[in-house]
Parts: structure tokens; C-alpha cells; sequence
């Protein structure tokens, strides 16, 4: 008879080999075997297992900290360069004036004139003084976002705090149209803006102003960048408030009507720009709102 072939058996702590002898010569009883004791071994498999784990946790983390760190680096990025068109379109203008005015003064010192105020150096006065305070609101906006970046707690995209205070609407929709008025004029641009029955119900609200301003700086400037080159240069602003929320997929304003007692404690403000820009293709609808992808030149928002 041929004898068996061993075969190995696992058991918790070892590796044993067991052969009955009967199946070698079947004059002899009995059972031969050995048992080696793995256990170091396994214990040793079992650190490095633990070690391999915890080095892919780590990098996971530091990978998703990257990450993190790269999208606070476009979003802050993204909102403290909004302002800064307005802010180059003011302050040219501010000067412009300024050296209009000294051109003026200058003259009537050379011969001898006595300088007299008309009504054109106090349209220039009253324009610098605009530009003045739309410089003003924008550094306040970027200032806003600079504390962001410095404190720790709100560098995470999710942990952003927001501050609701009373805010009224047209106010702050005024001096948004403000911060643009002289960049406008000065492209040619007609800009309007309407609100909406929804804000003649609830003229006041409890939001961020600040945070609010932000959203509405970052379309405005895009419809302004793009319709600059358009050869009709029309921009619409149009802001309603409502206690429904869009439909699905959508984010346009229900149509339904209410009234202000029906309101409850949340209110949707919904801002619209509508603009005579060259507008977007299929392609480029699908790349809105995804990171580290921007629009086309040649297309508005």
C-alpha cells in the first residue's frame, strides 16, 4: 500500500504534521508527528499588518488634508480677486478726476483767475466720492475674507461661519449696484435691477450681508467680464425672496404666490443675472460649480 501523502493542518498557535504509521507498514501502530509553534510568526505578520495600516491611514490623511488645503487655497483665491475689478475701475476713475480738476486749477492759476465751482466739478467731486466708497465696501468684503483665512476654525469649507443680522435687502442690493456702477459706465454697460414682490413682503430679513454680498459680487462679475465684449452690453439683476424651495434640479423661484403672514422662519433670497453675454454651450454647462475647472473665455457664466 502506498502510504499517504501528509497533509498540513493550521491550528491556532502552530503547524502540525501528523502520519499513522499503520499506512507505512502495517506491522506498526502508532501515529508520528511534529507541531512547529508559529506563533512569533504570526505575531509578527500581525504588527506589520497593523504597521501597513496605520501608514495607509496616514497617507489618506494627508492626502485629504492636501486636498482641503488646495480648495481653500481657489475658493479664498476666487472670492478676494472678485472685488479687485471694481476696485481698479474706482480708483482709475478717482484719478482721472483728480488730475481733471488739477488741470483746471492750474490753468486758472496761470492766468490769474480766480477758480469758480460749476456744477461739472461737482459732478466730478460726487463721482470720485462713489468711487471712493465702492473702494471702501470692497475692502471691507476682502477684509471679511482675510479673517476667514486666519482663523483656524473657518478654514474648513463646511465650518465657515455665517453671522445673520437684520439686513435690508434693497439697501444692500444699492450698494452693490454701487461697487459697479463706475466699472459699468465706464464699458458701456446698461445695468438694471428689479426686486421682486417677495422682497416688498419682507423687506428685511436675518442673513449674512456679508456673505450674501459675496455670492452676488462673484455672478455680477462674471456677467460684467463677459458682456464687456458683447456689441449689446445689458445686464439684469433681479432678487426676490420666498418661503418655497426650487424645483428639483433647478435652482429658479417657484412661481407660487404668498403672502407675509404665511412666511415661516425660513426664508430662500433668490438672485438672478441675466446678461447679453455670448452664454455657455452644452459642454461647458456641465463643468459649472466643479473645482479647478473654469469656463472658456469666450463664454459668460
Amino acid at each position: 500500500m502506498e502510504p499517504l501523502v501528509p497533509s498540513l493542518k493550521f491550528v491556532s498557535s502552530g503547524i502540525s504534521r501528523f502520519l499513522r504509521l499503520d499506512l507505512v507498514n502495517p506491522k506498526l501502530k502508532g501515529t508520528i508527528g511534529c507541531v512547529w509553534d508559529v506563533t512569533p510568526n504570526k505575531r509578527n505578520e500581525a504588527l506589520q499588518q497593523e504597521r501597513l495600516d496605520a501608514e495607509r491611514s496616514r497617507r489618506e490623511e494627508a492626502e485629504a488634508e492636501r486636498r482641503q488645503q488646495e480648495l481653500l487655497i481657489d475658493v479664498t483665491s476666487h472670492e478676494l480677486r472678485n472685488p479687485i475689478s471694481a476696485v481698479l475701475q474706482c480708483s482709475m476713475l478717482i484719478s482721472q478726476d483728480l488730475q481733471q480738476l488739477k488741470t483746471q486749477v492750474e490753468d486758472h492759476v496761470a492766468n490769474r483767475k480766480p477758480y469758480l465751482l460749476t456744477q461739472e466739478t461737482v459732478s466730478l467731486i460726487d463721482e470720485s466720492l462713489d468711487a471712493a466708497e465702492s473702494v471702501y465696501e470692497c475692502g471691507l468684503s476682502q477684509s471679511r475674507i482675510c479673517d476667514d483665512i486666519l482663523s483656524l476654525g473657518k478654514l474648513q469649507l463646511d465650518k465657515l461661519q455665517v453671522f445673520p443680522i437684520e439686513t435690508d435687502i434693497a439697501k444692500e442690493i444699492s450698494k452693490l449696484i454701487g461697487i459697479f456702477s463706475v466699472e459699468v459706465r465706464k464699458l458701456g454697460i446698461t445695468l438694471s435691477h428689479s426686486l421682486g414682490p417677495g422682497v416688498q413682503a419682507c423687506p428685511k430679513v436675518r442673513m449674512d450681508p456679508v456673505r450674501f454680498g459675496q455670492c452676488c459680487t462673484n455672478i455680477m462679475t462674471n456677467a460684467i467680464k463677459f458682456t464687456a465684449t458683447s456689441d449689446v452690453k445689458k445686464i439684469w439683476l433681479e432678487i426676490d425672496i420666498s418661503p418655497f424651495s426650487p424645483n428639483d434640479g433647478t435652482c429658479v423661484r417657484p412661481t407660487q404666490e404668498w403672502k407675509s403672514e404665511d412666511a415661516g422662519d425660513d426664508l430662500l433670497v433668490y438672485v438672478s443675472v441675466k446678461d447679453t453675454g455670448p452664454g455657455l454651450t452644452e459642454a461647458s454647462l456641465n463643468k459649472l460649480f466643479k473645482r479647478e475647472l473654469s469656463i472658456p473665455s469666450g463664454h459668460c457664466h
